[in-house]
């Protein structure tokens, strides 16, 4: 095929449908006019087009074509669009769709949730919350799940005689196994806590837990075994649970069963502040072990003062006055009795109460740290007491130990370390006696026998101050538990 055929209009390009032959006796439509103007030839519209360069020319404004000449030039410009290029020529708002159809919404916005990007963005995050709160209900997993098999527990509820509950404060004291385990342990709650007295309250929702494992210094913590004491202060027209308190053991394998929690409470005077030692006396946790106690406190009953108003009424009686007529006296002659010897009288001894051990101790100028301690927590009227029987080791003034801004239930807990109940022990009867003794808080210490007598590795400067209830013996240092 020549150049003039490729350039030439009235050719159909491949592809495109040639237009129409015109039915015969009719008119055929005018050919379309030269693209070179009215001023060209005729004779030139046959010759192929030469190319001319492109020159910098000002734009043109196209008048639209209107009836005949409007077709004529469509037909005309398509036929040069297929004659330069194998692409259809493409309309300002895009390629029409698949079927051949124009699209009616195409050039009108369409709502984010009917494009499917959004769409999609958002039924992914509806899904991730739905998600995210079903693992909050049902996924989440509690403390009580994720403890070890050696963790121990001592959860404590605290309530009214209503049921309601009520804020209170406690120091727990743990003890290991006697030997160089004791302290080999570690607090889980409060977290990261050292060993020692440790404090916690139960807060607007009456519960408390305590919980604690071997460290890793124990050798075999299956059978690693510890008892706890608490110490609370108690306030004053309020009584605490006790003097026994049923506690729930669960252990694993086992049936849950009953522990029986002792409460002592001094002083014995229910208007003044006192302080409730509770203690295990019987049990032992061993690994895995968790105890639930419900302390219930009894308010005391309300009381009415009623007032009364006595009036006393004056009456004023007049006596008339009288006259008395005193009779002469006669004076009678002084006579001589013989003198009478009286028998001596002899008056029964009487023999004055012993002093108790507060009296002992308030009078040894060398204990006065200890005596001010034991007011602050109330220690004063148990040692006053000639009803209990109990021996005291004491500290003399700059040897006892008390951490720098202890509460008054820690300072409690470790007077009440110093003192052994029920026993009256001399120096000797410690000597004689077993090689361990066992304090109020349940610390227990080593005895040698010496000379000289030492108890906890403490040495005794004041032996035997005696009291009514028992005796005190004065110590060079605070006694160290087994």
């Amino acid at each position: 095929m020549s150049d003039s055929d490729t350039n030439d209009p009235s050719t159909p390009s491949e592809g495109l449908t040639p237009p129409s032959t015109p039915a015969e006796g009719s008119t055929p439509p005018p050919p379309p006019p030269p693209s070179g103007g009215s001023d060209t030839p005729a004779g030139e519209a046959d010759k192929p087009t030469e190319q001319v360069p492109t020159t910098d020319m000002p734009p043109t404004t196209q008048m639209p074509a209107t009836g005949a000449a409007a077709a004529a030039a469509g037909a005309a410009g398509a036929a040069g669009a297929a004659a330069g290029s194998d692409l259809p020529p493409v309309p300002p708002t895009g390629p029409p769709p698949p079927d051949g159809t124009a699209d009616p919404d195409a050039t009108e916005d369409v709502p984010w949730y009917k494009k499917p990007g959004p769409l999609a963005v958002a039924i992914l995050g509806g899904l991730l919350l739905l998600a995210l709160v079903a693992w909050m209900i049902w996924g989440g997993s509690d403390d009580d799940d994720d403890a070890s098999p050696i963790d121990n527990q001592l959860i404590l509820r605290t309530e009214d005689e209503t049921g309601a509950s009520i804020e209170r404060g406690f120091i727990g004291a743990l003890e290991g196994p006697v030997g160089a385990e004791a302290e080999a342990y570690i607090w889980l709650k409060p977290k990261n806590a050292p060993p020692g007295p440790i404090g916690g309250s139960t807060g607007s929702s009456g519960e408390l837990e305590f919980s604690w494992k071997p460290s890793e210094a124990v050798a075999e913590p299956a059978t690693w075994t510890s008892k706890i004491t608490l110490v609370e202060e108690v306030p004053a027209d309020w009584t605490p649970s006790g003097p026994i308190v049923d506690c729930v053991l669960e252990r694993d394998g086992e049936q849950d069963s009953t522990v029986s929690m002792s409460v002592e409470v001094v002083p014995p005077d229910p208007t003044a502040v006192r302080t409730a030692t509770y203690a295990f006396p019987n049990f032992a946790f061993v690994a895995g072990d968790k105890v639930t106690c419900s302390l219930v406190s009894t308010t005391p009953p309300e009381t009415t003062t009623t007032s009364t108003t006595t009036t006393t009424s004056t009456t004023t009686t007049t006596v008339p006055e009288t006259t008395t007529t005193v009779a002469e006296t006669t004076t009678v002659p002084e006579t001589t009795a013989a003198p009478t010897t009286a028998a001596p009288t002899t008056a029964p001894p009487t023999t004055a109460p012993a002093a108790t051990l507060w009296d002992a101790m308030s009078a040894d100028t060398n204990l006065s740290e200890f005596v001010a301690l034991s007011t602050q927590v109330g220690l004063d009227a148990d040692f006053n007491d000639p009803s209990k029987t109990m021996t005291v080791f004491a500290p003399e003034n700059g040897a006892i130990v008390v951490p720098p801004g202890a509460t008054d239930p820690e300072i409690l807990a470790i007077l009440g370390n110093l003192i052994v109940d029920g026993e009256a022990l001399s120096v000797a009867d410690i000597a004689a006696g077993p090689a361990e003794l066992t304090a109020r808080g349940g610390a227990v210490y080593a005895v040698v026998a010496g000379p000289p007598t030492t108890v906890g590795g403490a040495g005794i400067v004041t032996e035997d101050m005696m009291g009514s209830n028992g005796y005190v013996q004065v110590m060079d240092a605070m006694p160290t538990p087994n």
